[in-house]
């Protein structure tokens, strides 16, 4: 006799007859390689699914084609040891009532309150959870928001629950700040083509104040040289100097005044007619400024010598430095031409106005 109560409704449950297998990520992976390698569906069966008939064969060889079209998402999961073992994934939140969209929405809401620096109760997060719920249309008494949903809600949400500003963010506050920055990159834009113009015409006399102010600047430090070389040079030497420079200023002078009487001589003979006379006319006598050479040793006249082609090159360096400055202003005010021409093209302004505001910069010695 059968121990228990005879069943009155149904013949119970049901024994399992087994008749559906599921296959892990891994053993489909290997059946996508071999048919890969063989190019052959009926062997590919025959291998992994022998003893089936041929309606199964079928059956079968259609399932495979199906995980050939996804074999990228069947190879990710089947390389991960975490779920190379499972046959199906189901994303988190997927069977949630609200969906994972609308925990989203609340996900952003609690990190606008948190931003904000409110606390956020249990009670507050069971009202926005309900007011979610009743915009999708679910059923009355299908969700509570109770505090066991309410903990696997955070659970399952934890890693967007930052303070971060940036993480949680939801696409309200986003276009906001999109909006913000798109009016602001136009209010820029309207003022290109008057930063272009005034850019376009102060720089060019910027640049020749700047080379002016340059070339003083030079002049300045040269003279600050000279006068430092001069101090450096020894009392004795300053003197000696000075003797040549007047002895050389005296002869000079004598050698003028002897030239002009003796032109002043030949133009009176010349206005009288007397073209055969010769009138000789006595050599002036030239003092010469003797200057003792035995106060300068041969190493102090070698050193006024160095030092005169040292002073010499300095002045041929401070010629080419001026110059070089020159050509790399020049080129600068003709880039800065060019872009301030090009700023206003793209600001609409048309070709005639810019070529009439904003001639082209041409170096004359290109030219």
């Amino acid at each position: 006799m059968a121990a228990g109560r005879a069943r009155v409704h149904g013949s119970g449950r049901q024994q399992k007859q087994f008749k559906r297998a599921s296959t892990s990520f891994q053993e489909k992976l290997a059946v996508i390689e071999h048919y890969d390698e063989t190019h052959d569906m009926q062997a590919t069966v025959r291998t992994f699914y022998a003893g089936l008939n041929e309606t199964e064969k079928r059956a079968k060889a259609r399932v495979i084609y199906r995980w050939i079209q996804q074999r990228e998402s069947i190879a990710a999961h089947a390389n991960s040891a975490k779920t190379k073992h499972q046959s199906r994934i189901r994303r988190v939140g997927a069977a949630t009532t609200l969906g994972e969209d609308g925990e989203k929405e609340i996900v952003a809401w609690l990190n606008r309150l948190r931003r904000r620096g409110e606390q956020v109760s249990n009670e507050m997060l069971r009202t926005k959870a309900l007011e979610v719920a009743k915009e999708r249309n679910v059923p009355d008494g299908a969700f509570a928001a109770s505090g066991t949903w309410q903990k696997s809600f955070i659970e399952r949400n934890k890693r967007y629950l930052r303070d971060d500003e940036e993480e949680g963010e939801d696409e309200v506050d986003k276009s906001e700040k999109l909006k913000a920055s798109e009016e602001k990159e136009g209010q820029e834009k309207k003022g290109h083509e008057v930063e272009a113009i005034d850019q376009a015409v102060v720089t060019p006399h910027k640049d020749y104040i700047e080379e002016d102010c340059a070339l003083h600047v030079a002049a300045q430090t040269v003279s600050e040289i000279a006068t430092k070389s001069r101090l450096s040079i020894t009392p004795e030497v300053r003197v000696q100097e000075e003797l040549i420079q007047v002895g050389e200023t005296q002869q000079t002078q004598i050698t003028t005044n002897a030239e002009v009487v003796h032109s002043s001589i030949n133009e009176e003979t010349r206005r009288n007619g007397e073209k055969s006379a010769e009138v000789e006319v006595e050599a002036v006598a030239v003092p010469e400024v003797v200057i003792q050479s035995g106060a300068l040793d041969p190493v102090q006249l070698e050193l006024l010598k160095r030092k005169a082609e040292i002073e010499d090159r300095k002045a041929q360096l401070l010629n080419e430095s001026i110059h070089c400055d020159n050509v790399l202003k020049r080129i600068r005010i003709a880039e800065e031409n060019m872009l301030a021409r090009k700023r206003l093209k793209d600001a609409g302004v048309s070709q005639e106005e810019i070529d009439a505001l904003l001639p082209v910069v041409v170096n004359d010695k290109a030219a």
